[in-house]
């Protein structure tokens, strides 16, 4: 094939031998172009010149090119918002927890070191009351003297006690009482005169106010007159 011609410049073309004999020169134009001897770059548009200018040249590439640069700068820029608005909310939160936990430790510290009220009630003595005592107790006459052994001859019995609210007499027998006194008295008893041997014996208790009580007695004999 033939390159098209230059402006005011000689077909670049050599012919080149055929292959095969004189029959190939038949088959299409034998020649190959021969690189241009001049001192500029080759035309636009002309082969081995590189891409034809205008519209669709280099020019469309480069404006896409920028257009993805910016792109990528606005997503990178989105990308490091979002990363410095997460790091702010969790320094926040972080605050935050510390906060309430140090609440929370000295409100568990005052209720600690809170003094303890005692519920228990102070102790309290009891004095136990003092025991009855019987100070004085005495029989008159004694001997008691008996017209004959059928009568009944009078004995007074008198007595005085401490710390007693009561007394009881009994006569032979100092689980049957003959009456209830008065811690201290004075008071007039039989004397059978019929008894053998002749003679009685009187017994006097006095009881306290805690229940104790303190017990004496007195033997009184009798005689029968002439």
């Amino acid at each position: 094939m033939s390159m098209p011609p230059g402006a005011g410049n000689p077909d670049p073309t050599v012919p080149i031998p055929p292959v095969g004999g004189p029959e190939s020169f038949a088959s299409g134009d034998p020649t190959v172009a021969v690189p241009v001897a001049t001192g500029g770059p080759p035309r636009s548009g002309a082969p081995g010149g590189g891409a034809p200018g205008g519209p669709q040249g280099g020019g469309t590439g480069d404006d896409e090119a920028d257009d993805n640069r910016k792109w990528w700068w606005i997503v990178g820029a989105v990308v490091a918002l979002i990363i410095i608005a997460i790091i702010i909310l969790l320094a926040t939160g972080g605050d935050s927890g510390k906060s309430t936990s140090s609440s929370t430790s000295s409100t568990s510290s005052t209720t600690t070191t809170a003094p303890k009220v005692s519920t228990t009630a102070p102790a309290t003595t009891t004095t136990a009351a003092p025991a009855p005592q019987i100070l004085q107790f005495s029989a008159s006459p004694n001997p008691v003297t008996c017209a004959d052994a059928s009568a009944s001859g009078a004995v007074t019995l008198t007595w005085s006690s401490q710390s007693a609210s009561s007394a009881t007499v009994s006569i032979d027998n100092p689980g049957s009482s003959v009456g209830t006194f008065g811690p201290s008295g004075q008071q007039q008893f039989t004397f059978a005169c019929g008894a053998s041997p002749l003679q009685h014996t009187y017994y006097l208790q006095v009881s306290g106010s805690g229940g104790q009580t303190s017990q004496k007695s007195i033997l009184v004999a009798g005689n029968i007159s002439p």
